[in-house]
């Protein structure tokens, strides 16, 4: 048996590879990706809304505007969180838009941009809103001194700092997993 059949005989007996990943499969993974995206953006509007809602109804309660440090401390947490609400509000009508029967290219380009964008928010804006949050609570600490008991003011401010703990890990978490699968989206082909 010479080289050539020899090769022959190996690509005969080679078995037939079915490629796993045809376009029908991509095409239901990124619709279900895209879902859960949506999902989740639905879940985090919600959850800012009702933080808000909180902050504002606590401000009245204790009554901040008697006082100018606590009134802007609370007027920066209000308005952080409404910052970031606005952001992913914005962000949910942008990704609605992206059109997923486009041409391959046109998609890839789309989601390339919203990609890039997202790592903006979660990498500038939200650093710098967790930060106005937190000088806006650090403002309310003396208020909060004067007026409540030393055990109760020690939880606040021991609670405060094992709450931005958990959602500092917390967020990073969601934000690799939202990034991961827009990653996986952009690099669909």
């Amino acid at each position: 048996m010479n080289e050539f059949e020899e090769l022959q005989a190996t690509w005969r007996g080679q078995k037939d590879v079915e490629d796993s990943t045809n376009s029908d499969t991509v095409i239901a993974e990124a619709e279900r990706l895209s879902k859960k995206l949506k999902k989740n953006r639905r879940w985090t509007l919600a959850i800012l809304a009702a933080t808000i809602l909180i902050l504002m109804a606590f401000a009245i309660y204790v009554k901040v505007y008697r006082s100018i440090q606590p009134t802007v401390g609370i007027a920066l947490m209000i308005l952080g969180v409404v910052l970031r609400l606005v952001i992913e509000y914005r962000d949910i009508q942008r990704f609605s838009k992206i059109e997923r029967t486009a041409s391959l290219k046109a998609y890839a380009e789309q989601m390339f941009g919203y990609h890039s964008s997202r790592k903006t928010v979660h990498f500038v804006f939200t650093p710098i809103i967790l930060l106005a949050y937190v000088l806006g609570f650090y403002l309310m600490l003396p208020s909060f001194k004067a007026s409540l008991s030393a055990g109760f003011y020690l939880y606040i401010v021991i609670s405060a700092i094992v709450l931005l703990i958990v959602y500092s890990f917390f967020f990073y978490r969601e934000a690799r997993k939202e990034l991961d699968m827009l990653s996986y989206l952009s690099s669909i082909e």
